[in-house]
């Protein structure tokens, strides 16, 4: 009898820690599905207490809004953008969708979308428009910076390209690197200057943006990257910090880490609104509505 009260109650203290296991892992699931949520609904254009810009502009397009997918750190500027220049009445969710970078050139190559709005694509991606026989037109926006971030409680200020380099690639013991994975639109910008081939043993590779600026926000050794724009727009954090690079501010004109945004679109699109759009961007008006939503 005592035999058969042992068993049962070591079998309860079974369930009980694995129903307790399971309870933590939803807690923590949860957690970090609260730590990377952003509340894209203060972009939403037409919606009502967006923090959207409004301006009088003298272009506007009624009928047949061409569909725009927007890489993370621009999906801000495209909903400036289509606020400004698309019909309310005429506009739906479906013509703007914020998307990964890698996704948006797969949908514009696939016809899915008409214009998209990201940073240079990878050799991956330059090989898959290749295979496509596309003619994908690229017109320059603006040059967005990319900012190196660290812990708030770390003491570094700035440092110099080549100390970044020397951090990923030389398995730096008081570092702790984080970064992208390829394909990614920062990540692909980022290469440009830390090619991949040699990253440390102390390094993390993630999904998504939020997951670098958290976790660097927990990792007083963390140190990684994020475009400004989403930094500052979309996803922030009081525990991490920007530092200067080569001795320049992130607002410096002349800070080394500037990369063209693009509007990407397909020249023989028979869209004939896209030309408009792109001809617009082109008039005094249009550059004056990019510098001030960009």
């Amino acid at each position: 009898m005592k035999n058969k009260t042992k068993i049962v109650i070591l079998t309860l203290s079974i369930v009980f820690l694995v129903i307790c296991e399971i309870y933590l892992f939803i807690e923590m699931q949860n957690k970090s599905k609260q730590m990377i949520e952003i509340d894209l609904k203060r972009f939403e254009p037409f919606s009502q207490g967006n923090v959207l810009k409004n301006y009088e502009t003298s272009f506007k397009i009624e009928e047949n809004l061409p569909k725009i997918e927007a890489a993370s750190a621009f999906y801000p500027f495209a909903a400036n953008l289509v606020q400004n220049i698309y019909s309310k009445d005429s506009y739906s969710k479906d013509d703007l969708k914020l998307v990964s970078t890698s996704q948006a050139y797969t949908d514009i190559i696939n016809g899915k979308a008409d214009i998209i709005i990201a940073t240079c694509p990878s050799d991956e991606q330059k090989l898959e428009i290749f295979n496509s026989n596309l003619n994908l037109e690229f017109k320059k926006l603006y040059l967005e910076p990319l900012a190196i971030i660290v812990n708030s409680e770390n003491n570094t200020k700035k440092l110099m390209i080549e100390d970044i380099q020397n951090i990923y690639h030389n398995n730096n013991l008081n570092w702790n690197t984080y970064q992208l994975e390829k394909n990614n639109g920062s990540q692909t910008c980022f290469e440009n200057i830390v090619k991949n081939n040699t990253i440390g043993d102390n390094h993390s590779e993630l999904k998504l943006m939020p997951e670098i600026i958290d976790k660097i926000a927990l990792d007083k050794k963390g140190v990684g990257y994020t475009f400004y724009s989403y930094y500052s727009k979309m996803h922030t954090n009081k525990n991490v910090k920007i530092i200067d690079i080569n001795d320049k501010k992130i607002e410096d004109i002349d800070y080394p880490m500037l990369y063209e945004v693009y509007l990407i679109y397909k020249t023989d699109s028979s869209n004939e609104n896209i030309s408009k759009i792109v001809n617009w961007l082109d008039t005094e008006e249009g550059q004056k509505i990019i510098d001030s939503i960009k």
